[in-house]
């Protein structure tokens, strides 16, 4: 008489039926770890990252007790204007200024540096308003890239049209 079998592999012969551990299809395993491993990356972009895109942040640097001023005038009025009192490092730059303080999309790097974004706020293309800065009272005539500034000089960057 041929033995029943239970379906079980060698070695499982002691087994009570019926007392096996479910397992759970082969097919599952590959979509179940790619769902853990997109929620996990998920997760540490939006709590880990807390710097924009492209946004360099400057090294650390050594404080020297000295600053610059800033301010941040998206043009929604005075009540949206955003005051900084940063602390001011050697080769500081009006745009290393404002993307310490601020989430900053540009392009290009020293004299060809370019903003497009501030805070979510994006240039508004030809005619319409874009980032502007100045230094003590005026206007940026080069990159903001590489307008180094010194001690207690004030950063005004706004949303305006260049006139």
């Amino acid at each position: 008489m041929a033995e029943k079998s239970t379906g079980h592999g060698a070695g499982d012969e002691g087994s009570p039926p019926g007392n096996e551990p479910e397992l759970m299809p082969v097919r599952w395993y590959a979509p179940l770890v790619l769902v853990v491993v997109f929620a996990a990356l998920l997760v540490s972009q939006l709590f880990l990252r807390r710097e924009a895109p492209g946004a360099a942040k400057p090294a650390a640097a050594p404080a020297t007790g000295k600053t610059v001023s800033l301010v941040i005038d998206p043009g929604a009025g005075p009540d949206a204007k955003q005051r900084f009192a940063m602390p001011w490092t050697e080769g500081l730059t009006a745009l290393g200024v404002l993307e310490r303080a601020s989430p900053v999309k540009r392009t290009g790097e020293g004299d060809q540096a370019f903003v497009h974004t501030v805070g979510g706020v994006k240039n508004e293309g030809p005619g319409g308003r874009s980032w502007l800065y100045s230094v003590n009272g005026e206007r940026g005539q080069v990159s903001a890239g590489v307008r180094t500034l010194t001690p207690d000089d004030r950063v005004l960057w706004e949303f305006a049209v260049y006139d």
